[in-house]
């Protein structure tokens, strides 16, 4: 971003607008900003922060600051700026809210903030200053924190950063570089650490409440133990009690198994004697039974003759049924008859009415045709008479456009000599005005000339008195130096004197510790050796641990691995035998679908027959759709020759008519010459009674020569639509034989290709459907040939095509049912083809795959047997390792020994036996180490306390001479200070003296000006107040100070006003000039506007007299009439030329109504014309219309009597309930005849079954053996026995089981806790390591946090950036570097900074740098800063910036290197401003911006020039 433009307007120290150009500076190098003290140098870049973010670019300054306190009122506040940025120009304009005066009355208004940001590509400019703010941050990729930090070296920021420690500058670089996450993850890492301690406890609290409710159900060694770890609360003993409870759960299962074999014999006793109680009870029922059936038979046996006989009558009447149906299809036969009558019934009755409604419509016709000719002759007189309306219309719009112009121009005339004659009141107005102002300012001059001359007298008096203050105030400081300097040393003697008394105290302290720290190290003096035999002790018990551990983990990883090896052999096996399951699975699913390609194939033949049967039908649907295309078009061409032939018989009737008048003419042309005796021409009578007259209308040959055309045209056109009718005709008649023709070729194929068809329901159901349709098609057929002649009759046909289309949508569905079962079909067998395939690629994989299982069995069996040696050998060496640890003698009472040599794979070693001797072994061996530890460590803190007391008494040594010396130091002082008082005594008093004489100066001069000035107030007591003390002193110093500070203000206030007056005079001078300049011009411009006026009236009164002769007749120029005459002839004739006009407007609108009307009948006529003529035409097709219907009326009227003949006398009502007794008469026979079937079927059923019961329970009852003979009460009594037995045995069981379900549970939760609080401990404690070293809060180590860590990153980043520029600065000497080590663990460290001295080879803190040397680190390091963030932000293009630092404070050749860093900032295309007093900077950098400081009459104001 570089700055192109900067427009102030009143913002801060500059009041006015001021504009700076950069492009005038160069694009490229540096520049120099200086100028005043607080002219506004830093302000410029203030203004570009403002412009760009709504800001300034420190933290002090608001935006409702801005506002320049010297600027006018009127002047608004705004900043415009202008800049480049990648090679494109952007403007953004902003101002701040602040307080302006009201555009309309007084008072004051509030300007909102606004702002404005303008592209270079013509988009639309962003407003309001969030967005602006937002979108400026977008383009340039900073916000406002991070452009201040890169483009402006603030006053001081960066010493600030320089002398910094950890943590201020830490808090600098999280603003800078978002680093607060990390210090919020250390924060949540703390939080986590602490829950985690929480649920550790817990658990350990979960734990010994389970403990708790062990349940102990028998009195055993085990349960007695258990009892009293539970009365001791389980304290530290959960191991024990975990091993008591594993024990008791064991003793309580094998009592409980003893009490499921006892409960098992007994079941099988009571089981036994159910089965014989059952026995008896079963003989019991099945001899019960026998004889219950036996009676049944015997009953039976009437019943079924009885049954018999009815059967038998009613299958000889079902016979009848026959005869009986014959006769219900003759009857419904006749019914089709009624059907047919009826229907031609109401079609002659609606025909009837249709014929009624045509009637009545030709008749309303007619009425309106004659209501439509009278309107037309109305209509078209009007039209005549209004024929030049339009001409009327125009003259009218003539006259009232030249009425309204002359009123327009009079108008005008009028208003502008008005508008001169009062500007020329006006200006007389202002001219009086004018003069007054100036005689009134003449008198107040005067008055101001007066009161100058009495003030000049004031300024000597004044300096008189500033110099008297000047010398009391001089005097005052002195001696309160004085006073300050002598509370000083007393203060210091006092102070001495106290830590001479504090340093004796501190002397005999360290006298006594000294005493104690012998006595403690005489007990110490053999530490050294028994820290020696603690260690070699705690070696060998830790020698001894790691060994156990290593042989512990070995055996165990051989027991795993043995259990593994056999656990992989056993899923081997299983994985082997489900694949074989498997494959045998696949086969037989495959045996099932093996034919699934045949029946496809057969399936697609099927489809492939459907859809040649669906062709056909669409075809004969294409050819109906055909045949009613010609029956449409001949209907139209039928119309046409109607049409034609009718307009052929109208124009013959014309040409008729035309012809007989035109030989009506010839024959009054002859008659003309004929007379009385002379033969005529045609018929040759010599006498003439009525002779042709000449008619007086009548055609010309050409107008009949020209109808017999069209005659000849008329008949043309009706023979070609009749050969066209009967083309079309013919066609139709063709089309319908093609119809048939492929009807018949259909439903003749029909039975033979379903036929061949093999479906089951589908087949038999479409048969009996098609049989149906073809009789009842045939059927149609012969009516047809019967009755319509050879199928010529069209409307036979065309109702037959009606039927067949029916016919065919019902055998279109039925195909689509057909298709989608057959689809259905089809997609089920293409699943069984895809799932044959399947099937083949899972065979052949799977026998790959059972051959693989096969090799994997073999291979885990001996790996099982390899891992079963390895165990073996590693039970031999554990065994060894026991022996060789020389354990106490309790471990070899144990029977471990002896159980682990017998233990084998399959049986739980690592959850039991084994993990509970480990523990004990492991125990105190960690037991035995941990107080070699704690012997060690005791010895090694004494050794410790030894050497630190040694150290402690050589120290106490030490600070007891250094004390001693600082005793001698502090009395030497004392003394030194004694000697200081005195003679700051005698001082004071000099000053004393030399004050008093000051005092009496002071009140002189007071006395002076009192008499002068004509003061009342008296300093007479003041002369009498001084005395020889300070305070005394002091007191009169201030009272006259008090009295010369108020005549100062007095006299300054009198020369204030005088100069006031002064200015005033001067203005008033300069307005009196401008008012007398003023009268004279208000003269010369009234001498104009009334030479204007006397014009603009003569054209006014020559246009008058155009309108109105007779006044210039009056009047013989405009001069003889007054203003007030002219108005009233202007308005006379005014008022005359809109009368006029009203009276023309009037007449205008009436001619444009007549117009209106006129338009109105013109489009009339020709539409009722059009009407007439339609109406003619619908009562011509009504006409033809009406004959069809009378012959169709009439042929159904004969039809009705043919369908009466035929049916005779009876009625439908008698068919139909002799149809329906028919029916009820069937349907009885049919319902007795399955009654009876049914009865008798069901009775010889029963027959049956009663038969083969009876044979069936006497065969049961005598192979019942021996359980017929046992007696029910003595089996019944001794299951009684078995049962009690069992009750008790099963109480014992439950409560057992109980026991042991509940101990159980203890023991695997209490286990599963166990592990879970070693993990959550495990976990507890990795959390706390991390999250202290995320803190710094590792012992022993730096307090180095997370969040300072990644900060060092980025200060190194800074530092080698830094480096760079400071080196050059410092010629090589300096370079910063980043501490690695603290001086203090106890504080937080890792941003300390330090600075390396290359000519010395040393390192040394940054504060011992001079004042010049602390510059050069500080201005490194911002530039330093700067570029890291340039590179943080990524991508940011800043060729511009600001650099405001102190560079007074350099040398000559440090300057030139600082200059030297400077210049290289400005490489590649960037501008730098350096914003500094030092005159040595004025002259090394050529282009410059100076800032002036103005002062004026209106206050202060700052202006910019560039050089």
């Amino acid at each position: 971003m570089k700055p192109v433009k900067l427009i102030l307007s009143a913002f801060g120290p500059y009041a006015g607008t001021t504009e700076i150009d950069f492009e005038r500076l160069g694009g490229q190098g540096l520049y120099l900003i200086t100028g005043d003290t607080g002219a506004g140098k830093t302000t410029i870049f203030d203004a570009i922060a403002y412009a760009l973010y709504g800001e300034a670019s420190g933290d002090v300054r608001r935006a409702d600051m801005f506002r320049s306190k010297y600027a006018q009122e009127d002047v608004p506040t705004f900043v415009a700026f202008t800049f480049d940025y990648r090679g494109k120009r952007y403007y953004v304009k902003r101002n701040p809210e602040y307080q302006r005066p009201k555009g309309r009355g007084t008072g004051y208004t509030t300007q909102k903030a606004d702002a404005e940001l303008v592209y270079p590509d013509n988009r639309t400019p962003v407003t309001k200053s969030k967005e602006v703010t937002r979108a400026v941050a977008e383009l340039i990729g900073l916000d406002r924190k991070q452009f201040t930090q890169i483009a402006m070296i603030a006053q001081g920021d960066f010493q600030k950063l320089l002398l910094a420690g950890t943590e201020e500058r830490g808090n600098i670089f999280r603003q800078i570089f978002k680093t607060g996450l990390y210090q919020t993850l250390q924060g949540k890492l703390k939080d986590a650490v602490k829950a985690q301690w929480v649920e550790y406890t817990e658990l350990k609290r979960s734990i010994s409440q389970y403990m708790e409710s062990i349940v102990c159900a028998q009195d055993t060694p085990t349960a007695e133990k258990m009892r009293q770890l539970r009365k001791e609360k389980f304290d530290g003993r959960i191991g024990e009690g975990l091993a008591l409870l594993d024990q008791l759960c064991a003793e309580d299962e094998t009592v409980l198994n003893d009490l499921d074999s006892e409960i098992s014999v007994l079941d099988r006793q009571i089981e036994k004697e159910n089965q014989l109680i059952g026995n008896i009870h079963k003989i019991r029922q099945q001899q019960e039974e026998l004889i219950k059936n036996q009676e049944l038979l015997e009953q039976l046996a009437p019943e079924m003759q009885q049954i018999e006989e009815r059967y038998r009558v009613a299958e000889q009447n079902a016979a009848e049924c026959g005869q009986l149906a014959l006769e219900m299809k003759e009857r419904q036969k006749n019914l089709v008859l009624f059907d047919k009558l009826e229907q031609t019934e109401k079609t002659l009755v609606t025909a009837q009415q249709s014929i009624q409604q045509e009637t009545n419509q030709k008749q309303t016709l007619f009425e309106q045709q004659r209501s439509l000719e009278v309107l037309l002759k109305t209509d078209s007189e009007a039209l005549r008479e209004l024929a030049f309306v339009g001409e009327e219309k125009a003259r009218l719009e003539n006259s009232r456009d030249q009425t309204q112009q002359q009123i327009q121009l009079l108008q005008r005339q009028k208003n502008g000599w008005e508008q001169e004659l009062t500007r020329q009141q006006e200006t007389e107005n202002r001219i009086g005005k004018e003069q007054e102002r100036a005689a009134a300012l003449a008198e107040q001059l005067a008055q101001l000339q007066r009161q100058t001359t009495q003030l000049s007298d004031k300024d000597s008096l004044l300096a008189e008195t500033q110099k008297l203050q000047e010398r009391l105030t001089e005097q005052e400081v002195l001696l309160r130096r004085f006073q300050k300097e002598q509370n000083e040393n007393q203060n210091q003697l006092q102070q001495i004197t106290n830590t001479i008394e504090k340093l004796d105290k501190q002397k005999f302290i360290l006298e006594e510790m000294q005493k104690e720290r012998r006595t403690e190290l005489e007990l110490l003096k053999n530490a050294d050796v028994l820290e020696m035999q603690c260690q070699h002790k705690m070696d060998t018990a830790q020698e001894q641990f790691a060994v156990f551990e290593t042989q512990r983990d070995s055996f165990k990883e051989a027991v795993r691995s043995a259990a593994a090896c056999r656990t992989a052999y056993q899923e081997a096996k299983i994985q082997y035998d489900s694949q074989q399951e498997q494959q045998v699975h696949y086969r037989d699913e495959w045996e099932s679908i093996q034919d699934a390609d045949a029946r496809s194939l057969k399936l697609a033949q099927q489809k492939k027959e459907l859809s040649d049967q669906k062709q056909a039908c669409e075809k004969l649907t294409d050819e109906i759709k055909i045949w009613e295309d010609l029956q449409a078009e001949l209907r139209t061409a039928q119309e046409d020759y109607r049409k034609a032939a009718a307009e052929k018989e109208q124009i013959g009737n014309d040409y008729r008519e035309m012809e007989r008048q035109f030989l009506g003419v010839q024959a009054g042309l002859l008659a003309q010459d004929l007379k009385e005796g002379m033969a005529c021409p045609v018929c040759g009578a010599t006498h003439h009674e009525h002779l042709a007259k000449i008619p007086e209308e009548a055609p010309t040959k050409e107008a009949v020569e020209q109808k017999k055309e069209q005659l000849t045209e008329a008949e043309k056109k009706a023979e070609r639509c009749s050969v066209t009718a009967g083309h079309l005709n013919t066609r139709l008649l063709e089309q319908g034989q093609n119809i048939y023709q492929l009807e018949d070729y259909i439903f003749d194929n029909d039975k033979k290709e379903l036929g061949q068809s093999d479906f089951d329901i589908f087949n038999t159901k479409i048969e009996q459907e098609l049989n149906v349709f073809e009789e009842e098609i045939l059927t149609e057929k012969l009516i047809n040939d019967c009755n319509a002649q050879n199928k010529k009759d069209i409307d036979s046909v065309t109702k037959h095509i009606s039927i067949i289309k029916e016919k065919i949508t019902k055998k279109q569905q039925k195909f689509t049912i057909r298709e989608k079962e057959l689809n259905l079909q089809l997609k089920t067998v293409e699943q069984e083809q895809n799932r044959k395939a399947a099937l083949d690629r899972l065979i052949r994989d799977g026998d790959i795959t059972q051959t693989k299982l096969n090799v994997l069995l073999q291979k885990e069996n001996q790996a099982f047997a390899t891992a079963q040696g390895k165990l073996d050998e590693k039970r031999r060496q554990w065994k060894q390792m026991l022996s060789e640890l020389h354990l106490p003698d309790t471990f070899h009472q144990d029977n471990f020994f002896k159980e682990y040599q017998t233990i084998s794979v399959s049986e739980p070693f690592l959850d039991d036996v084994f993990q509970q001797e480990e523990k004990a072994i492991a125990d105190y061996l960690r037991q035995k180490l941990d107080e070699c530890k704690e012997q060690l460590k005791q010895a090694t803190a004494d050794k410790k306390h030894q050497e630190k007391l040694t150290r402690e008494a050589e120290q106490q040594e030490i600070q007891k001479q250094q004390l001693q010396e600082q005793i001698e130091e502090q009395k030497t002082q004392q003394a030194e200070r004694t000697g200081q008082e005195r003679t700051q005594q005698k001082q004071i008093a000099a000053e004393l003296e030399k004050a008093g004489r000051l005092c009496g100066e002071a009140a002189v001069h007071l006395t002076q000006i009192r008499e002068k000035e004509s003061i009342d107030k008296n300093y007479e007591k003041v002369e009498n107040l001084v005395q020889p003390t300070l305070s005394a002193i002091f007191s009169m110093m201030h009272t006259y100070q008090t009295a010369l500070s108020e005549c100062a203000e007095m006299l300054t206030q009198s020369i204030a006003f005088r100069k006031q007056l002064e200015v005033e005079q001067k203005q008033t001078e300069e307005t009196l000039s401008a008012s007398s300049t003023e009268i004279v011009k208000l003269e010369k411009e009234l001498e104009a506007i009334k030479s204007l006026k006397s014009e603009k009236a003569e054209q006014l009164f020559s246009h008058l007299c155009v309108q109105e002769p007779d006044l210039g007749a009056t009047f013989s120029i405009y001069t003889e009439i007054s203003i007030e005459e002219l108005r009233a002839i202007f308005s006379c004739i005014v008022d005359q030329l809109e009368r006029q006009l009203d009276a023309l407007l009037v007449d205008l609108e009436q001619t444009c109504e007549k117009l209106v009307h006129k338009q109105t009948l013109e489009q009339k006529i020709p539409k009722t014309e059009q009407e007439i003529k339609a109406l003619v035409q619908d009562i011509q097709k009504i006409e033809v219309s009406l004959t069809k219907q009378i012959t169709e009326c009439n042929g159904l009227t004969k039809e009705i009597e043919s369908l009466q003949e035929q049916l005779g006398t009876e009625s439908k009502e008698a068919v139909e309930q002799h149809i329906q007794a028919l029916a009820d008469h069937m349907q009885d026979l049919d319902k007795a005849f399955q009654t009876a079937k049914k009865q008798y079927e069901e009775c010889n059923t029963r027959r049956a079954h009663l038969t083969a019961a009876v044979d069936t329970l006497k065969k049961q009852i005598d192979t019942a053996g021996e359980a017929a003979e046992l007696c029910e009460e003595e089996v019944l009594a001794r299951r009684e026995k078995w049962q009690q037995d069992k009750k008790e045995r099963n109480d014992q069981r439950d409560q057992r089981k109980n026991a042991v379900s509940t101990n159980r549970d203890i023991y695997e939760k209490v286990t599963a806790k166990q592990d879970n609080i070693l993990a959550v401990e495990q976990k507890y404690i990795w959390m706390k390591a991390l999250s202290d070293t995320a803190n710094g809060m590792l012992s022993g180590k730096q307090k180095v946090e997370l969040e300072t860590y990644i900060q060092m990153t980025y200060f190194d980043r800074i530092l080698r950036r830094a480096n760079l520029r400071l080196l050059t600065m410092s010629s090589g000497q300096y370079e910063l570097k980043r501490e690695q080590d603290g001086e203090n663990r106890r504080e937080k460290v890792g941003l300390e900074l330090c600075v390396i001295d290359h000519y010395n080879a040393t390192q040394r803190s940054v504060k011992t740098l001079s004042g010049g040397e602390t510059f050069e680190a500080s201005l490194s390091l911002a530039l330093g800063l700067s570029d890291e963030i340039q590179s943080y932000t990524g991508g940011i293009q800043m060729d511009s910036m600001f650099v405001d630092e102190g560079f007074g404070s350099l040398d000559e050749e440090a300057l030139a290197q600082a200059m030297k860093a400077l210049v290289h900032l400005t490489e590649g295309n960037r501008l730098v401003g350096v914003i500094s007093h030092v005159p040595a900077l004025k002259e090394q950098i050529e282009r410059k911006l100076i800032v002036t400081k103005n002062r004026n009459k209106n206050g202060v104001s700052s202006s910019v020039r560039i050089e």
